[in-house]
């Protein structure tokens, strides 16, 4: 549902932007202002609301009993140890590469006035032997160009969505955590409440660590359909895990 709505609002931004550039392009940087800034208002109201509620949670987790609480140095050390690690978070940055790729080339085509207007001639010669009204022209050059950048941005968030959820999902390390009889926090900062309720557990003893699969929270800090990985290093992860279970028990 939600990513419906993201595709149909993109597409009334789309007619709406070539409509402004092709009859009204004296608005067309007033129209970009006016993007930028509800774009920026509805992220920060999002983001607000899930604040909130972490600041809530994290609150609430301090307040149970402490249980675990492994340090930087710890972490850092298994971490180095770890030799597999490294490969794995590359798998990861080389599955983003491909949206980062595809921003950058459209951010490249849209400040350089040269390709730009290279390839807005490129459409036009496809729509002008149409015969249709200039303005009319105009408005499917704008279209296309906007939609080609839009289809293009989106098919590669799906690949590099796809790739990242074979790997098992994004892999977060946190350098620091604490266990405490109401739930985990990571960092400092970033609380997850118990009773836990992970996709999947996995602990390798040999790498020591232990690896929670969860469903990654959105902006609002709801939870979406996306997973991810929170890898806890610690000397014996067996124990963790046993920590971990007692919080996974629902709670009455």
């Amino acid at each position: 549902m939600r990513r419906a709505l993201n595709v149909a609002m993109s597409a009334v931004l789309l007619l709406l932007f070539s409509f402004v550039t092709s009859y009204y392009p004296g608005y067309l940087s007033l129209m970009f202002i006016l993007y930028i800034v509800t774009t920026l208002a509805i992220s920060l109201a999002v983001a607000g609301r899930g604040a909130v509620r972490m600041v809530r949670d994290l609150e609430y987790v301090r307040g149970g009993k402490r249980l675990l609480h492994v340090s930087r140095e710890v972490v850092e050390r298994l971490r180095r140890r770890d030799r597999e690690l490294g490969e794995e978070l590359g798998k990861q940055h080389r599955a983003s590469l491909v949206q980062m790729t595809v921003l950058i080339a459209a951010m490249t085509v849209f400040l350089i006035p040269s390709l730009r207007d290279a390839a807005i001639m490129a459409l036009r010669g496809v729509f002008e032997p149409l015969g249709l009204d200039p303005k009319m022209t105009q408005f499917l050059v704008f279209l296309a160009l906007y939609g080609v950048f839009f289809l293009a941005s989106n098919v590669a968030s799906i690949l590099s969505s796809r790739s990242l959820e074979k790997l098992g999902g994004p892999l977060q390390v946190p350098a620091f955590y604490t266990v405490t009889s109401r739930g985990l926090i990571l960092e400092g900062r970033v609380p997850i409440k118990a009773p836990l309720s992970p996709l999947e557990v996995e602990v390798n003893t040999r790498r020591r660590f232990l690896e929670l699969r969860v469903r990654s929270p959105s902006a609002s800090g709801l939870v979406s359909s996306a997973t991810s990985r929170i890898r806890l290093y610690y000397e014996n992860p067996r124990e963790l895990e046993s920590y971990l279970r007692m919080l996974s028990k629902e709670r009455g």
